[in-house]
């Protein structure tokens, strides 16, 4: 009988500790360039963006982490004409990440319209532009956070997202996951 309740005890403490929320988190690092954190159960999750360096989802929290980078090289080659060499700014890449969603409206994610709600901040000490935005993308109410971030020789895009229903939930674990991010000081 007293195996019986302790089985049942550890059965009901094993249930509570399961169903309790978890909002530890995990600190991702990518190839030593940079490194961010994640909800703790979040795993890789390649299908969302071949272009993608990192994406991260915790599928109980229908939360979603993915980090774009282009180097500013390739940037400043998009904004050089002629042979000029030209030196590309925070607000010269955000302004073509809006012009390239505004040619990219069908396929849903971000629309150039969303730019319009950059909060201009710092993330570790990197420059950074910061969005945040709910509205309907693929059928489903999304809550999305966006990061526009300027590195030592790279470009960020850093989005975060989950269901709309969820945001109330997740807003201060987005926003603690966006304002983890950060650069690494000596990467090549």
């Amino acid at each position: 009988m007293k195996k019986i309740l302790n089985c049942f005890l550890l059965l009901i403490t094993a249930t509570l500790l399961f169903s309790c929320k978890n909002d530890k988190l995990k600190t991702i690092t990518i190839e030593n360039r940079y490194s961010f954190s994640v909800p703790a159960l979040s795993i890789p999750y390649q299908q969302a963006n071949a272009e993608a360096s990192a994406v991260y989802a915790d599928i109980l929290k229908n939360l979603f982490v993915m980090v774009i980078e282009e180097t500013k090289d390739e940037i400043n080659a998009v904004f050089s004409d002629n042979g000029e060499v030209y030196v590309a700014t925070l607000d010269d890449y955000t302004e073509l990440l809006a012009s390239v969603y505004d040619v990219q409206e069908s396929s849903g994610f971000l629309l150039s319209s969303d730019f319009e709600f950059l909060v201009d901040t710092a993330i570790n000490s990197l420059p950074a532009y910061y969005l945040q935005n709910t509205r309907p993308i693929d059928g489903y109410e999304m809550f999305y956070n966006m990061a526009v971030i300027e590195g030592n020789d790279r470009f960020y895009q850093f989005i975060v997202w989950t269901l709309g229903e969820n945001k109330a939930e997740n807003e201060n674990l987005i926003k603690n996951i966006i304002y983890s991010f950060s650069e690494k000081k000596t990467f090549k």
